[in-house]
């Protein structure tokens, strides 16, 4: 079982929170950064540019985000390395593999959005 530290932010306990929901017994919170296996960490160098990483290093994954939001971005794309994939919102819009393996070895993934919005808006 993978323990992983979240700290205090609320957007980060939702990512643990969500790696604990789908990883059915592969991982459990911790409050003492010492001794996680998975690491969240929010790098708060940009409130709107999403910019995320996945490092494996010293035995331990590092998920980072230029904010929170990022953060949880990044632990969505953790879950879709390990076979999940998530087409639109809802349970209608989830695929869950039947035995996910999950690995904390050979992540290293950088990513940023090509946009500084996510979503765009159209009106009339």
């Amino acid at each position: 079982m993978y323990k992983i530290y979240a700290g205090n932010n609320p957007v980060l306990i939702l990512a643990a929170d969500e790696l604990v929901k789908y990883g059915k017994g592969s991982f459990e919170k911790t409050s003492e950064e010492k001794n996680a296996d998975i690491l969240l960490c929010n790098e708060n160098t940009d409130k709107w540019q999403d910019s995320f990483s996945l490092e494996s290093r010293e035995g331990k994954l590092f998920i980072s985000g230029s904010n929170p939001r990022s953060v949880l971005f990044g632990v969505y794309e953790y879950l879709k390395k390990a076979g999940f994939d998530f087409l639109y919102p809802g349970k209608e819009g989830e695929i869950i593999p039947g035995n996910p393996e999950f690995s904390l070895d050979g992540f290293h993934i950088k990513e940023t959005a090509s946009r500084t919005f996510r979503g765009i808006a159209a009106r009339p």
